[in-house]
């Protein structure tokens, strides 16, 4: 697979939003959608190689199932994939959750857009954080 990114997003009307304008704003990455944090642990497991990887990890905080900073914990603890970045993001603008998403090892906590020009805002800065 070509270099993507991993949006875990469990509601239809983000990841289609988000979707579409990132293929409108971003050319050399692709994105691959999951609708649940459960599922995250077990897609990283089918990658044989590091190369194989996602390019950064974005987690919605609020899934029903598993939460992203849940799905943080359990990246950061993997020896495998620990390495990769990760951005968990909320409708929750609360400067706890930011923290604590900083101190499980995200690289950064971001607000979910509301309109077009901050998503284009969120997709360009999530292009600057990967190493």
């Amino acid at each position: 697979m070509s270099k993507y990114l991993l949006l875990c997003e469990d509601d239809q009307y983000d990841r289609a939003v988000f979707a579409e304008i990132f293929q409108e704003v971003e050319k050399e990455y692709q994105l691959v959608m999951l609708e649940e944090g459960s599922e995250v642990m077990p897609f990283l497991a089918t990658k044989q190689r590091r190369d194989a990887y996602p390019a950064l990890i974005l987690l919605d905080q609020n899934m029903p199932r598993k939460k992203g900073t849940e799905v943080l914990r359990e990246v950061k603890a993997s020896d495998d994939y620990k390495h990769i970045p990760v951005v968990i993001y909320s409708t929750h603008d609360g400067h706890e959750l930011a923290s604590e998403s900083k101190a499980l090892g995200a690289v950064t906590f971001m607000s979910k857009p509301y309109d077009y020009n901050e998503y284009i805002a969120l997709i360009k800065t999530l292009m600057t954080l990967i190493v």
